[in-house]
């Protein structure tokens, strides 16, 4: 959705501050989203959620400050420390069902109740992120027939897109503390099939026993008329042999026993509301990626399934921070001058799928051999062996609340990373050490990404519309290039002859002469979507990824696209890098990075 701060009140209170990103500002759908949210956070106040102290939706940049609450998410605290002991979960959910019970007296459905979402205060549980929260008077769809939420603690009728009734959030609780008592989700199957486990399978709540199992299990129920109410689960979790029969909720919506996975299209997504550069999973953020899949496109991945290692961000936050608000230019510019000499066309083909679960993957880059480098937003690198689909190292933020923005191979074992926190660290990939750090000059708190170039130039740019050439035998800047609509730079890369190309957050990719520091082309979105990263391949082809789930390919010749290659997902699709014998790398923020074959014809 955006970046989120850590700010104090003007009477010393510490607040959490997020601010809209400027590309999904600039859609009416988007911060329509955004203001329901603020007016979601502000019904149900703060005693179960994080108090809204301001906000503004209709803002350049729209913004929302809530109280700022210490403590990590369930998650987080599970992953750590392990499961609850049965007295733990039992407090952990007459919390949640009473958080619950005001958000429902409220009229809201929060659709999107998880262990990320739950944060362990001093005071007690906290439920936040209202982002996709609905009135009881709704659907699960929105209207592109794209299904919002998390697959995995969905309910039933979420997935079978019916009318919800409260009792989908209680389903969803039901996953929550079976997570907190066995430290495994109840259906942990991936991807596509966790749906079918969900509508058809019982859950797997191992090694759960007695009555703390059959609480936990009548929330699990298929049926949404057989799970307890809010007020059942309270007298039922305080006092364990009470309220043997769960209370019944109004309007129930039957479901049948055994039923397929629905088959949707995959229309335009619901935006992911972190685009280009995820924040860290903290307190601050809303912890959790919101889904937005169409459910048909995902059983046709051919896929290599790695777990990502876990890792928590847990330390401290800056304190001050500033946001880009600059205006967005009223007009682009159409393509100046043509990079190369050669015509041709393209078409693209899936070859494979390198899945790192529940870590979305922000940059990818092909090094030595074959070997894809992937950079996640848990502040890993990952590298994987391109044959085997088996990873092969791991190298870790030193900032251990930072993630990775990008990742680029230099000369001999050199691997550029360039993180949220203003710095772009070199790594030797043998050694698995770093051997330099590159802090950008403007000392903010801005994210950094990196593209090397010849005689190993490094290009790192930042979120304040500047890219800065560096010479990395000095580590110093020979040269700064800023972007013109003074947006905030999403991706940078090197082209034939030293050509660079850049791209912001208005929509156009600009091909800059690195001689003479002056752009020669700019390439506009079709769609009209912010670009979030380039990549020049064979001929002097120039690859686009948007948020829109498209990646173009362009003839520089002509300034035309020749091809279009669109998410299997139908995710915003966040970096682009092109490989050996016509491959392409695109990764999303499912956490896929998939493998195209580009075939070329000379016209």
């Amino acid at each position: 959705m955006g970046l989120v701060y850590l700010g104090t009140s003007p009477g010393g209170r510490k607040v959490a501050i997020k601010v809209v990103h400027p590309h999904y500002a600039s859609d009416p759908k988007f911060r329509s989203r955004f203001a329901r949210e603020v007016a979601a956070a502000r019904q149900v106040g703060g005693f179960h959620t994080a108090a809204v102290m301001g906000a503004d939706p209709d803002a350049e940049s729209p913004w929302m400050a809530t109280a700022y609450i210490p403590g990590p998410s369930l998650d987080q605290a599970i992953a750590r420390r392990g499961p609850l002991d049965e007295a733990g979960v039992r407090k952990l959910g007459a919390a949640l069902a009473e958080g619950l019970a005001a958000i429902h007296d409220c009229g809201l459905i929060h659709r999107d109740l998880k262990p990320s979402n739950v944060i362990l205060a001093d005071d007690g549980p906290r439920i936040i992120d209202f982002g996709i929260a609905k009135g009881t008077d709704t659907t699960a769809l929105t209207s592109s027939q794209v299904i919002i939420g998390t697959l995995r603690y969905m309910s039933p009728e979420q997935l079978r897109a019916r009318k919800l009734t409260p009792a989908s959030d209680i389903f969803a609780l039901g996953t929550v503390l079976a997570h907190a008592a066995t430290g495994h989700d109840p259906f942990d199957e991936q991807d596509i099939a966790v749906v079918s486990q969900i509508l058809n399978d019982p859950p797997n709540l191992n090694p759960l026993t007695g009555h703390l199992r059959d609480i936990i299990s009548a929330c699990l129920a298929k049926d949404p008329s057989e799970r307890p109410s809010t007020a059942d689960l309270l007298a039922r979790l305080n006092h364990p042999r009470a309220a043997s029969e769960p209370a019944r909720d109004a309007t129930p919506e039957p479901v049948p026993e055994q039923i397929t996975p629905p088959t949707l299209t995959a229309a335009a997504p619901a935006r992911n509301p972190q685009r280009w550069r995820s924040p860290p999973r903290t307190a601050l953020a809303a912890a959790g990626t919101v889904a937005a899949v169409g459910l048909a496109t995902l059983g046709v991945l051919l896929s290599h399934n790695h777990p990502a290692t876990p890792r928590s961000a847990t330390g401290p936050l800056p304190t001050t921070s500033r946001p880009v608000t600059r205006p967005l230019p009223t007009t682009s510019r159409p393509v100046t001058r043509p990079l190369a000499a050669t015509s041709w066309s393209a078409t693209g083909s899936l070859a494979a799928t390198f899945n790192t679960t529940s870590t979305a993957i922000s940059s990818v880059a092909f090094g030595p051999s074959g070997t894809l480098a992937t950079g996640a937003n848990n502040g890993i690198t990952y590298l994987w062996n391109t044959t085997t689909g088996k990873i092969t190292a791991t190298l870790t933020e030193t900032t251990t609340w930072a993630f990775v923005n990008s990742v680029a191979f230099g000369p001999g074992d050199t691997l550029a990373v360039g993180d949220s926190t203003g710095s772009a660290y070199l790594w030797n990939t043998t050694t698995r050490a770093i051997t330099a750090t590159l802090t950008d000059p403007t000392t903010r708190y801005v994210s950094v990404l990196v593209a090397f170039g010849p005689g190993g130039t490094l290009a790192t740019t930042d979120s304040n519309g500047d890219t800065y050439l560096w010479n990395t035998a000095t580590h110093k800047i020979t040269a700064t290039l800023t972007d013109p609509a003074s947006r905030g730079i999403h991706s940078v890369a090197f082209g034939p002859g030293g050509a660079l190309a850049t791209a912001d957050s208005n929509g156009n990719a600009y091909l800059w002469n690195t001689a003479t520091h002056k752009i020669t082309a700019t390439l506009t979105d079709p769609a009209s979507g912010g670009v979030s990263s380039v990549a020049f391949g064979p001929d002097g082809t120039l690859a686009t990824a948007d948020s829109n789930s498209d990646t173009y390919l362009w003839n520089t010749t002509t300034g035309k696209v020749t091809a279009t290659l669109t998410d299997p997902a139908s995710r915003d699709v966040s970096s682009v890098a092109f490989g050996p014998g016509g491959t392409l790398a695109t990764g999303d923020y499912n956490g896929r990075a998939y493998l195209w074959k580009i075939t070329y014809r000379k016209s």
